[in-house]
């Protein structure tokens, strides 16, 4: 893939997430996905257990919303990592905003890897 083709990957996977929409984000991925979240601790593997992640962040925010996205691209090594800007609207309206990197490793021209760093709270919560 060519770096616009993994930008628009990402943002593919991203624009997934944000509509609460598990086959858009199903698209962007492997179905043997590794997805991390490093700074929590958490490790997800497949398809399952990705969106049963994603189901429990959408049941616990009225809306997410990821943008501001600052991309640094290797399409040679198929490696692409975002830093970004995130908020999340929790059921009783509390805002959350957050400053998240990503790492993206492609295969077959979908994501294989995802390494997620995020500041504050964990949001994303394995089942």
């Amino acid at each position: 893939m060519n770096k616009d083709q993994m930008e628009s990957l990402v943002l593919s996977y991203f624009k997934g997430v944000d509509a609460k929409d598990f086959k858009m984000i199903q698209n962007t991925i492997s179905q043997d996905c590794r997805l991390t979240v490093e700074t929590h601790s958490v490790e997800l593997n497949g398809h399952q257990e990705i969106e049963s992640m994603f189901e429990n962040l959408w049941k616990n925010h009225k809306a997410v919303l990821h943008h501001n996205f600052k991309f640094f691209t290797d399409a040679a090594s198929n490696k692409i990592s975002v830093q970004f800007n995130v908020v999340n609207t929790l059921q009783n309206d509390k805002i959350l905003k957050k400053s998240n990197c990503n790492f993206f490793t492609i295969e077959q021209n979908k994501f294989n890897e995802i390494n997620i760093y995020m500041a504050g709270e964990n949001t994303i919560i394995k089942s």
